[in-house]
């Protein structure tokens, strides 16, 4: 799993790559609150994935959770891969309902970046 930020003033493209499971839970939850902590608004770019499992949704979810309790924003960047998109709507993920008014979750709705 790799992590890489492009930062652009307070907001930043963090491009996510490799296994995206439960093994490397711990550091895509620590990597992407670290990012947080330094800017404003991160656009989530997955691209390359190696594997993606459950776990990796729920902490997309957890971190996006986090980021509105900070006043922060995470979305995803249109360029993130079918498979992912497909992912995470076939285990419920997408929705037009969501939990927070910046929700990751919202359907199609994928910045460009």
């Amino acid at each position: 799993m790799e992590l890489k930020i492009e930062l652009n003033g307070d907001s930043g493209i963090l491009h996510m790559t490799g296994d995206l499971t439960v093994r490397r839970g711990d550091d895509i939850r620590s990597g992407m609150i670290s990012v947080l902590k330094s800017i404003d608004h991160i656009i989530v770019n997955i691209k390359k994935p190696a594997d993606i499992d459950i776990t990796c949704l729920q902490l997309l979810c957890s971190v996006c959770r986090t980021a509105a309790s900070m006043g922060k924003k995470i979305e995803f960047s249109k360029h993130t891969t079918k498979s992912f998109k497909d992912i995470s709507t076939l285990s419920g993920f997408q929705r037009s309902i969501c939990c927070t008014d910046n929700c990751l979750w919202k359907c199609d709705d994928y910045k460009e970046i």
